[in-house]
């Protein structure tokens, strides 16, 4: 697939990538989202169904879940008639370490919240995403305040191997600065700020950016916002990592990085064959000199991927 995709799209011709398999084939998954949708005076919690994305059937289990995650999913629909009044909703249960996290999604009132909460002792923390609002936190029983609501891969044994990976290849080329793009709450620029190395952490998730501020030492710099407008502020940098969500990296990203204070290095870090290809294809001046995939979600179709990127010499 993802070899495919840099042939046909971005028009490189390549080798197939080492895949590093994930730990965990099955139970792996530590988040789970649900559609939750009225049935009468009761709700349901499931699935879409793959020839009726209109139809949602109710979950019974799901075998590449953490069963922790299924259980949490399970407890709260107990709860479910203090969901706030919508005629539909979304909910994702995380399993962290201080126990499942929920979120809510949808509705524009929820006077039942407090409780709700009550009612799910097993609960580490509640957050609300109203319609057309940003996120609310209205219950939290941990006793550190980490952004559990804030995206995170669902594999997480395999994420951290995809980490020091990105790390370690971070560090071969003997950066002094780094940016660090797309960085949600800061894992990877905490263990290149450990090596010295002055980075710079841009991201829009205001949760996951304010734990990077707070575990980053005083040399690094924060920075919340797009990384398409965001970035030609802090380039020239040695090496850039960009690890963007699904639909890949603004066209603007690019271009920048082709510019004249664009890095000698880029890390991509992808989780779309398709849109890696594509931003591949908008870097000319960039040669592929590794790829390397790692099966972050087994029994689908998905990968992720981590192409180095030089410039060549003029």
């Amino acid at each position: 697939m993802i070899t495919d995709a840099m042939q046909r799209i971005g028009k490189r011709e390549t080798n197939p990538p080492m895949v590093y398999r994930s730990a965990e084939e099955w139970r792996y998954r530590a988040k789970l989202t649900l559609a939750i949708r009225r049935r009468g005076n009761s709700w349901i919690a499931g699935l879409h169904s793959y020839d009726d994305p209109s139809h949602v059937f109710p979950l019974a289990d799901c075998p590449i879940t953490d069963r922790r995650v299924v259980t949490a999913w399970r407890e709260i629909m107990t709860a479910a008639h203090l969901l706030p009044d919508a005629p539909d909703l979304r909910g994702s249960v995380r399993w962290t370490v201080d126990g499942p996290v929920f979120v809510v999604i949808g509705g524009r009132r929820w006077t039942s919240h407090e409780t709700f909460f009550a009612a799910l002792p097993s609960l580490a923390a509640l957050y609300w995403e109203p319609a057309d609002n940003p996120r609310l936190q209205l219950g939290d029983r941990r006793p550190r305040n980490t952004p559990a609501a804030s995206f995170a891969q669902v594999n997480p044994a395999t994420a951290d191997a995809l980490r020091r990976y990105v790390a370690e290849r971070a560090l071969s080329y003997d950066p002094r600065v780094v940016v660090d793009a797309y960085s949600g709450s800061g894992d990877l620029s905490c263990i290149l700020a450990e090596h010295d190395i002055r980075v710079t952490a841009i991201e829009l998730d205001a949760d996951a950016s304010d734990w990077s501020r707070a575990r980053l030492p005083a040399s690094a710099t924060v920075v919340r916002g797009r990384v398409e407008e965001m970035l030609p502020h802090h380039l020239p940098a040695d090496l850039v990592v960009v690890n963007p969500p699904r639909a890949g990296v603004h066209e603007a990203v690019p271009a920048v990085l082709q510019g004249p204070n664009g890095p000698r290095t880029i890390i991509y870090v992808s989780c779309d064959p398709a849109t890696l290809a594509r931003d591949v294809a908008r870097l000319p001046d960039y040669q592929i000199t590794s790829m390397n995939a790692f099966d972050m979600f087994p029994q689908t179709s998905h990968v992720e991927t981590v192409c180095e990127l030089v410039r060549a010499a003029a």
